[in-house]
């Protein structure tokens, strides 16, 4: 759900920010690929899931489901600390959630190969995800020095697009941070000429209405299969709706496309169970 990293930026900003000084009361798995975190604001329980999937891939409310007796625990070093501070790298996106036991457990949204760590200092003590995971490994976030940021001046967009010596729409895919396939196409269609100066000033665009507008959901068959902090005007021809804020729309987004997931699931199940 969030392929790129401006959604994840607004989202942290204005609503993840809000875990601050809330105990974290449990981190369990009952469904694949979901793990679930319990907060605890006074007196409210308020539940999270962390999605690794290419289309959900996230850090959502979750309003409905309450723990299993199947379900398995996860960072029980954690348990019941209270959260000192909430942020999004500027290089990437990761969220950091600071504990009041010095840990740190790191969010890690890159569509099918998200994944949560626990670190202990800079060191991964524990993850979500055991493939490649190597205890006590250092946790680095890669750099890219030879990319730009949306948010850049043209003359480092053209500096950059000088050295690596591509087509503009190749330098905007590769060599531009943070954009992600949905943006991309949106740039592309927008972009009467496809030149790095109307790449860059139909981008500095985007990125004010992203501050402005309120988050769209398009509709495919009735059934969401796309939001967006802004219009998406390569996306026209669907039904959209528009969302009060983007909390609001990231829960319905995820609790109705859950819902359609779980359907097509039980489908394919009863098919193969009548053809054998």
């Amino acid at each position: 759900m969030f392929s790129n990293y401006f959604t994840l930026k607004k989202y942290t900003e204005n609503f993840l920010v809000k875990l601050v000084g809330n105990e974290l009361l449990q981190v369990y798995t009952q469904r694949e690929n979901r793990l679930t975190f319990e907060f605890l604001d006074f007196k409210t329980v308020k539940r999270f899931d962390f999605v690794i999937h290419s289309k959900l891939a996230g850090f959502v409310p979750q309003k409905f489901l309450t723990r299993s007796k199947q379900a398995m625990d996860f960072f029980l070093s954690c348990k019941n600390k209270k959260i000192t501070k909430v942020f999004l790298s500027e290089q990437d996106r990761l969220i950091f959630l600071e504990l009041s036991n010095s840990q740190t457990i790191v969010l890690r949204i890159f569509g099918k190969d998200s994944n949560v760590f626990l670190l202990e200092k800079d060191r991964i003590s524990d993850a979500f995800k055991k493939l490649n995971f190597v205890p006590n490994e250092k946790f680095e976030i890669k750099k890219r020095s030879e990319n730009v940021f949306p948010q850049d001046s043209f003359q480092s967009w053209f500096t950059a697009f000088q050295v690596q010596k591509v087509s503009a729409e190749d330098f905007l895919k590769q060599n531009v941070n943070f954009l992600g396939k949905t943006f991309f196409n949106e740039i592309l269609f927008r972009s009467n000429e496809k030149t790095l100066e109307t790449f860059y000033l139909t981008t500095q665009e985007i990125l004010v209405e992203i501050d402005f507008c309120k988050p769209k959901i398009y509709l495919k068959d009735g059934l969401p299969f796309k939001f967006s902090l802004c219009e998406l005007k390569s996306l026209g021809e669907f039904e959209s709706k528009n969302a009060e804020n983007l909390e609001d729309a990231l829960e319905y987004f995820y609790r109705v496309s859950e819902r359609n997931e779980a359907f097509e699931n039980r489908k394919n199940h009863c098919l193969k169970l009548l053809s054998t």
